[in-house]
């Protein structure tokens, strides 16, 4: 359960030291979530450069041992020509593990930023394998030769209609090499569950052990496979 949810925004005028920031997360509680436009940037939530504001917010984030959950894409959309779009808008949250919360993008005009929405459980969030076009088993000289036979390097593109035209069959052409190169996946997608990496490590060291116990009955592989089980429970 979070016990404390907020909307945040800070000004892009103010620029809160890391201790007002701490002091901020503190009074927050043990497990909290707060999102909104930070204005402050930096890559390690998919903004496209660091501000000191960015390393600040990032270095109080670490300090109370809190996370952030980010879409990975702009929600920032500036009316000014002279200025990029980047990622302002994300949450900043504590006692909330990755596996029981996802985020997404709205994609509604409302302003200037994107909302973006969180999607907190109280079980495992299962995650939707998204589709992709080829795959790590793409035979890519297949690809190559199939784009060289099919291309047509004669269209005529004068006209609006005829770039068009030409861009619908480069993009077909494109699907059709990829669908043509790529064997099919033994399974359809899944739903899968987003296991923390040290979880998966821990569960293929347990099973290793107790292979070992079970084929040798030696008491010290035994006692090996003992505390990884009681660690697997606990985590």
């Amino acid at each position: 359960m979070v016990h404390n949810v907020l909307a945040v925004y800070c000004p892009l005028r103010h620029a809160p030291s890391s201790a007002t920031y701490s002091g901020f997360f503190r009074s927050l509680g043990p497990r909290f979530l707060a999102g909104g436009d930070w204005n402050a940037k930096h890559t390690t939530w998919g903004a496209r450069l660091i501000t000191p504001k960015g390393r600040t917010l990032l270095s109080a984030i670490r300090g109370c041992h809190g996370t952030y959950f980010s879409t990975g894409e702009l929600t920032y959309w500036p009316t000014d020509h002279h200025r990029l779009p980047d990622l302002l808008d994300f949450f900043v949250a504590r006692g909330i593990t990755a596996n029981y919360i996802r985020v997404e993008p709205v994609f509604e005009l409302s302003s200037d930023h994107s909302p973006i929405l969180a999607t907190v459980g109280a079980h495992v969030l299962l995650r939707v394998v998204p589709p992709t076009l080829t795959t790590n088993h793409t035979d890519w000289d297949a690809f190559h030769a199939y784009i060289t036979t099919h291309i047509d390097l004669h269209l005529q593109i004068k006209q609006r209609s005829e770039l068009d035209d030409a861009t619908h069959h480069f993009t077909t052409l494109l699907q059709d090499a990829a669908w043509h190169s790529s064997p099919p996946p033994r399974t359809p997608p899944a739903l899968v569950h987003a296991t923390p990496l040290h979880i998966r490590n821990l569960v293929t060291d347990k099973r290793r052990a107790r292979s070992r116990w079970q084929q040798s009955r030696n008491q010290g592989d035994r006692a090996i496979y003992n505390p990884l089980k009681r660690n697997l429970q606990a985590a």
